[in-house]
């Protein structure tokens, strides 16, 4: 299904998936959640290619979140390796203001732009600018084998989250799907889910979601809280109330039309039901697979 200059390292939460492509000039796209698992794995990959990590050309970010981020600075501080990011991601690094997650600061430097072209491994990947979920958000598009790397666009199953709370936010998303359409891939890897063939269907399930979400904020807003709940959770159990406080709850509070609290005890009772989240000694714990957490001190 994949050529032989692509292997994908399939992300496992909070890491997004990380994809390698291999030749003269190897390259990693995005970085994974910085955890020690995480980076065990990324240098388990490169391994196995008969690689080490500071024989990386680059590692080319398609959006600054922290589940794509969080390891680049390791592997520019520890190995040198250059990193490249969109010019309008450069002030937004992992959504402080919506998300509420940091990384340590990382160096940039190639600043990217719409068009750009880039060696990786003995391939050209096309910078194609689409925004949506960060002003910076880009697909990397080999043309020849019409392979399209997404971030979190055009996922098998499910559909990026949009940014509900800002004005025109989800026709954002809906027109970062038509950009990637408008390529023609072939194979489309995402940021989360399995590798996607059938893109055409998973073009056209991502269009229909974001056009009724267009009709319907308060169903974006509750898609959204619901995985900013479990990314939260996933990184260390909580009270309800620590989630009320952070800055996601406030915007899908006033979008549902609830009190903060209220809103929060909803997508946790959602979830909930579903099996995702349980209370254990006072605290709510996510439960789907995740990398384990590293060790205290």
């Amino acid at each position: 299904m994949l050529p032989p200059w692509l292997r994908v390292l399939p992300g496992r939460t909070p890491s997004a998936t990380v994809a390698l492509v291999l030749g003269r000039a190897p390259v990693l796209v995005d970085a994974g959640s910085g955890r020690v698992a995480s980076r065990a794995a990324i240098d388990a990959l490169l391994a196995d290619a008969g690689l080490r990590p500071g024989d990386l050309t680059a590692v080319l970010l398609t959006h600054a979140h922290d589940d794509h981020v969080g390891g680049v600075g390791r592997l520019a501080r520890e190995h040198g390796v250059p990193v490249a990011l969109h010019a309008a991601d450069l002030d937004h690094r992992c959504d402080r203001a919506f998300l509420a997650f940091d990384v340590p600061p990382f160096p940039v430097d190639r600043v990217l732009a719409d068009g750009d072209v880039l060696a990786a491994g003995d391939r050209e990947l096309h910078v194609v600018h689409v925004g949506g979920q960060t002003p910076g958000a880009v697909v990397y598009w080999e043309p020849v084998d019409r392979i399209a790397l997404t971030g979190d666009l055009v996922q098998d199953g499910d559909v990026a989250w949009a940014r509900f709370h800002e004005p025109g936010g989800v026709a954002a998303m809906a027109a970062a799907v038509h950009r990637v359409a408008a390529l023609g891939p072939r194979i489309v890897v995402p940021g989360h889910g399995p590798v996607v063939t059938d893109v055409p269907a998973a073009i056209a399930r991502s269009l229909d979601r974001y056009a009724a979400w267009e009709h319907d904020l308060p169903a974006a807003a509750r898609h959204a809280g619901r995985r900013a709940v479990v990314h939260t959770l996933v990184h260390a159990p909580r009270d309800a109330a620590a989630l009320a406080r952070l800055p996601w709850a406030r915007h899908v509070a006033a979008t549902v039309g609830l009190p903060v609290e209220g809103a929060v005890d909803e997508l946790v009772a959602g979830l909930a039901a579903r099996g995702i989240v349980r209370e254990r000694d006072g605290l709510l714990h996510a439960t789907v697979p995740a990398e384990p957490a590293d060790p205290a001190g």
